[in-house]
């Protein structure tokens, strides 16, 4: 089925934004938050959560550039992550990406469920983009190391 010429101009209108999850796991202080979460309950660090499957390699640089240079139709870009800052932040302050780019802090999406917060699991992290204020209908959801 052809969409209609009013059907593309109305489609073509529509906001669509891009949501990344990150998180930098050589940073110190994520690293002794999720070590004292887990002593909290009684437990130590599994495998599955070695600091090497956190390791940041600056991947969320290369998602971010080719998502602003593959897909320029990307409304804004929303980084979810806890109480960190990429560098690629500073890269673009004052130019026209600035205003494009957003950082979602975890207490943001999970606001009135504090008490589920330090989440490590991004699966609950999923689950909750949907509240980023301003996110718009339309999204593409990366993890960091997807790359367009």
């Amino acid at each position: 089925m052809r969409a209609t010429i009013f059907e593309k101009k109305t489609m073509q209108q529509e906001p669509i934004d891009a949501v990344i999850t990150w998180v930098d796991g050589s940073d110190p202080k994520h690293a002794q938050k999720m070590d004292d979460y887990l002593a909290s309950i009684g437990k130590t660090r599994p495998k599955s959560a070695s600091k090497t499957r956190y390791h940041n390699a600056g991947e969320i640089d290369y998602c971010v550039t080719s998502i602003l240079k593959f897909a320029p139709w990307v409304r804004n870009i929303f980084i979810v992550t806890d109480n960190q800052q990429p560098n690629l932040l500073q890269s673009i302050q004052g130019t026209d990406y600035e205003s494009r780019i957003q950082i979602v802090d975890h207490k943001t999406i999970f606001q009135g469920y504090e008490d589920v917060l330090p989440t490590f699991n991004s699966s609950t992290i999923l689950t909750m983009l949907w509240r980023i204020p301003e996110l718009s209908e339309k999204f593409l959801f990366f993890n960091d190391d997807v790359f367009l």
